[in-house]
């Protein structure tokens, strides 16, 4: 027996449920599958499609838009690192003043540096 597969892609199941409601209207009473409720799904369909192509857009325009924040981030990520090192030669004493200008600031041991070895497990 034949298989007849169901597209995995959204918009292609939206096109196959355009063809097969076109279909079905064409028809008209003989058709097979007249008592399924077409009549309350068939008009979504076109704007089911409308929202993935709008979808697509803003995906679209989403990507350019990040893509445009990804070039500007340069000169600023330049000059955090630049008035950090500046601060910082400024409060060497105190580095916690930098939280003041928006920095968070951990002053905890690094890892792998510890004094004492850490033994190992059983």
């Amino acid at each position: 027996m034949a298989r007849i597969n169901i597209p995995q892609n959204i918009d292609d199941r939206l096109t196959l449920a355009e063809k097969m409601f076109a279909k079905h209207q064409a028809d008209g009473a003989s058709s097979p599958i007249s008592g399924l409720g077409w009549a309350q799904v068939g008009p979504t369909i076109d704007p089911t499609q409308t929202l993935r192509s709008e979808a697509a857009d803003f995906k679209k325009k989403s990507e350019q838009k990040n893509e445009q924040a990804g070039n500007a981030l340069p000169p600023i990520d330049d000059i955090i690192r630049r008035a950090r090192d500046i601060l910082l030669g400024l409060y060497r004493d105190n580095p916690r003043k930098l939280e003041d200008w928006g920095f968070s600031v951990d002053d905890s041991p690094r890892g792998g540096s510890s004094s004492t070895p850490t033994p190992p497990a059983k």
